[in-house]
């Protein structure tokens, strides 16, 4: 996958953990899923 793609999936990803309140136990769950 292309850098760029993977660095706005990341920025998108951390706007919608936010907007949701994830616990980290959570985010890190849904990021190295």
């Amino acid at each position: 996958m292309n850098e760029e793609i993977l660095k706005n999936e990341k920025k998108i990803n951390t706007a919608v953990f936010k907007l949701y309140r994830l616990s980290p136990k959570e985010i890190n769950i849904v990021d190295n899923y």
